[in-house]
């Protein structure tokens, strides 16, 4: 269906700005909408700022596209995309025209598609499947059967790649902190059913707490996983902080120092801190991090925690010596 026949189909939105703002002048002969076309390229001007997004080595798709029209269509795109579209979903839609063109989709009827949530839900599918065919890099497998998948992401581009489809911090795109504040603080566990690529992050910290959460972040109770009793008990041992490395205990050195850096913003700090020079320092790293945060460079895994604030997760688990 191209444009010309689009724009026939629906008259009410192919709108003339010009027409709409003279709508608003109650004059016989619109000699007062110079005035408001006058007000609003000025507001326009003034509110301009408003809608920059980051710097260019930040932007997503969307937001370059949008931020290459002129003033008045960006603004007009800007206020459709923060009222009925969400530049997160638009985001999506380059990957799944590449799916839909490489016979990846399975539904490829468009015109069943109700919402993003449809088109999302295909592109995770596609997504995953594609993924599992692939060597699983940069994972360390905890389980592996004909249903479920469970592993360990060990970077963040792991995090994002087998996150794709979900709203978990963790998994986001432009933004590090969480993932790597997560792998420290205890054991982070994303858990895939390749059957119907339902995906749920799973996180434990060293209070002991645990996490559990689907797709669209929500945080839920270990049986609406329909994960089986048996492995929901060994998914408790595996997240067990006292008796399991943490994700970051399990990075590589190079995955290390990428999560290092996000704490202080990849400068160069004064003092290399080391597990050996922990010692020799003439305060407590402690009271250091307190009073001089500066001097505290890359820290010791350890010591993360202490830095940036644990998520406070309810307490939602089942008691499971009922089971059988």
């Amino acid at each position: 269906m191209g444009l010309k026949h689009l724009k026939e189909q629906n008259p009410d939105l192919n709108i003339n700005l010009i027409d709409l703002i003279s709508k608003l002048d109650p004059t016989k002969t619109k000699k007062l909408t110079p005035l408001l076309i006058k007000m609003l390229k000025d507001g326009i001007e003034i509110r301009k700022n408003d809608m920059y997004w980051g710097g260019n080595e930040n932007d997503s798709p969307t937001v370059k596209i949008i931020k290459e029209l002129p003033d008045s269509k960006m603004t007009l795109l800007n206020w459709l995309c923060v009222n009925y579209f969400n530049v997160e979903n638009l985001d999506k839609l380059p990957l799944f025209t590449e799916y839909l063109e490489r016979g990846l989709v399975e539904n490829t009827d468009i015109s069943t598609y109700k919402d993003f949530n449809d088109i999302i839900r295909e592109v995770g599918k596609a997504a995953t499947k594609e993924m599992l065919k692939k060597s699983k890099k940069d994972i360390m497998i905890v389980h592996d059967d004909d249903e479920w998948l469970f592993f360990k992401p060990l970077t963040h581009d792991a995090a994002i790649t087998y996150g794709f489809g979900t709203k978990w911090c963790t998994s986001m795109k432009n933004d590090g902190e969480y993932f790597y504040r997560y792998s420290a603080q205890g054991v982070l566990i994303y858990v895939i059913n390749k059957k119907t690529n339902r995906k749920f992050g799973i996180h434990s910290n060293n209070e002991v707490k645990i996490g559990i959460y689907d797709e669209v972040d929500n945080h839920i109770d270990s049986f609406e996983t329909g994960l089986p009793n048996e492995l929901i008990k060994k998914l408790f041992e595996w997240l067990d902080v006292k008796t399991n490395h943490t994700n970051y205990d399990l990075f590589s050195p190079e995955e290390k120092i990428k999560s290092r850096k996000h704490y202080f913003n990849g400068k160069d700090e004064i003092i290399e801190l080391t597990e050996q020079t922990m010692d020799e320092l003439p305060i407590p790293v402690e009271d250091m991090m307190m009073e001089e945060p500066r001097l505290v460079p890359r820290m010791a895994p350890r010591l993360v925690p202490m830095t940036i604030p644990m998520r406070n997760y309810p307490a939602i688990l089942r008691d499971f010596d009922d089971l059988p």
